[in-house]
């Protein structure tokens, strides 16, 4: 996911807009529904398990815990 450039918005608005865009999509689609039994964790065990471009980090990887996090 590459982060694109919002107008007008101030460089710290900006870097905290992309990483909230970031996580939003993360656990989209968690939302707006009702889960079956386990699917929680199974799709934040899927995500932990992908590589991802993070905005402003070098990192490439995130543990089901801190996507846990942003649900």
């Amino acid at each position: 996911m590459k982060p694109e450039k919002s107008q007008g918005l101030p460089p710290e608005e900006e870097r905290r807009t992309q990483i909230a865009l970031f996580r939003y999509a993360l656990i989209a689609p968690l939302l707006g529904r009702s889960l079956e039994r386990g699917e929680i964790a199974a799709h934040l065990k899927a995500v932990a398990a992908q590589h991802h471009r993070i905005p402003f980090s070098k990192r490439t990887t995130l543990d089901d815990e801190t996507v846990w996090r942003y649900f």
